[in-house]
């Protein structure tokens, strides 16, 4: 019995849920009175209690590719593995990434909520898998967290067909995602750049100078804004060299 808000902050009795902040710090921006009142004097939409219901988004992830792809997918398959049919909350507007990576890993169990501020959600029963960091050391917002919280335990019986709970889980994440192309997967051959010149950040200020010398070396520049997430997979797929700079346009050498 508790809410969800379009910023994917879970809080109930008017105390936010530490675990679902991307950051410890960002408390007090999501502290809305507005949004805490509106949990106890209106009519909101309710999930029931029939089926559990998932949030593995953040307010980062249900923008970022990065952190969709990295983050959020993952917990996806923890879900499946020990909810499966479990309700999966999808951010709205939904970007084509998120709309596309969830249709290739099979969820159609969907409820969409609105990421404007005052929008919320009440669901019976939530379930919100812990952030799997791949670093080395954690981040250090997860020491400032009070208490901790339980990571799924893999001891239920009967996984999803193709689901290994010793599998590296972003590696199974790249496996599912990829079957939609079958075992007839191209030979790599492309030599790729990636440019980020129509980006806002993290732009190469001296491209112009460098694109001759790609050219040179039998490279093909690219860019990813202008394709879909099965485009982008197809690409990579059949690339054996990649060229870029640092963004959200990494997580694609999953698919190489």
């Amino acid at each position: 019995n508790v809410y969800v808000s379009g910023q994917a902050i879970v809080f109930k009795n008017c105390r936010i849920f530490v675990p679902s902040l991307t950051w410890l710090r960002d408390v007090n921006s999501f502290r809305s009175a507005e949004l805490f009142v509106k949990s106890w004097t209106s009519e909101i939409p309710v999930i029931p209690a029939s089926t559990p219901a998932a949030l593995v988004y953040d307010d980062w992830s249900a923008a970022n590719y990065y952190h969709w792809m990295v983050e959020a997918l993952p917990k996806l398959l923890l879900v499946d593995a020990e909810h499966p049919g479990a309700i999966i909350i999808v951010p709205g507007p939904t970007p084509e990434f998120i709309k596309t990576s969830i249709q290739l890993m099979g969820f159609t169990n969907i409820h969409y909520l609105s990421r404007h501020w005052a929008e919320e959600v009440k669901v019976s029963r939530l379930l919100l898998p812990e952030l799997v960091y791949y670093e080395q050391e954690e981040e250090p917002v997860l020491r400032a967290r009070p208490g901790r919280v339980e990571a799924t335990s893999g001891t239920r019986s009967g996984y999803p067909r193709g689901f290994d709970p010793s599998e590296e889980l972003i590696l199974a994440v790249r496996r599912k995602l990829l079957e939609r192309f079958g075992n007839s997967l191209p030979v790599p051959g492309k030599r790729v750049y990636i440019s980020r010149a129509n980006q806002k950040m993290r732009r190469l200020v001296n491209e112009v100078e460098l694109l001759p010398v790609l050219e040179q070396f039998g490279f093909e520049v690219c860019y990813f804004e202008g394709m879909t997430l099965i485009e982008q997979m197809q690409l990579m797929l059949q690339t054996q060299t990649f060229v870029s700079l640092h963004g959200s346009n990494m997580v694609n050498i999953l698919f190489m």
